[in-house]
């Protein structure tokens, strides 16, 4: 056999004589080895890119240090994606309230428009939002409204206003 074929054995040698070991702390290469497992390496690639067995990375990545470790990592990266998240939540939910405050000021605007037509449809497209639709043979507005229904046109009526609103004053 060739020096690869040696090289091959004496590696199968040495971790056969390791069975049951565990490193003690995580090193620079156990580090290597766990920054490229994280991203979907397999152990193989990880082993040919480190110049290591297969063998020798699976008991690395097989040690309950390394699997804490590994756990510790996931969790630190899902906590940061969480906080991404969270960020670009809050800041499209912004972004949409705000666009919201100005799609209603435009309707309550239109709502005094020259055209009786525009002022029809700015008022049916207010009252289908706000759950109230239908129209009348003739063509006017059939409105029904409960008390919970006016509580909301009042309230949307407020905030489109920019009014500030509080619990007791519904």
């Amino acid at each position: 056999m060739g020096e690869e074929g040696d090289s091959m054995t004496m590696d199968k040698d040495i971790v056969a004589s390791l069975k049951g070991w565990e490193p003690k702390r995580l090193n620079e290469r156990h580090q290597r080895i766990k920054d490229l497992y994280l991203m979907g390496i397999g152990r193989k690639e990880i082993a040919g890119e480190l110049g290591m067995s297969p063998q020798a990375v699976s008991m690395i990545i097989n040690s309950p240090l390394f699997q804490h470790s590994i756990a510790g990592k996931r969790e630190e990266l899902e906590d940061e994606k969480k906080e991404i998240m969270g960020g670009e939540l809050v800041r499209a939910r912004e972004v949409l309230e705000r666009a919201s405050l100005r799609a209603a000021e435009t309707h309550e605007e239109l709502l005094d428009h020259e055209d009786p037509r525009v002022r029809q449809k700015s008022a049916d497209s207010i009252l289908d939002r706000v759950g109230i639709s239908g129209r009348d043979q003739v063509g006017g507005v059939r409105i029904e409204i409960d008390s919970q229904v006016m509580e909301g046109l009042i309230r949307a009526l407020k905030e489109s206003r920019g009014e500030v609103i509080d619990a007791e004053s519904d």
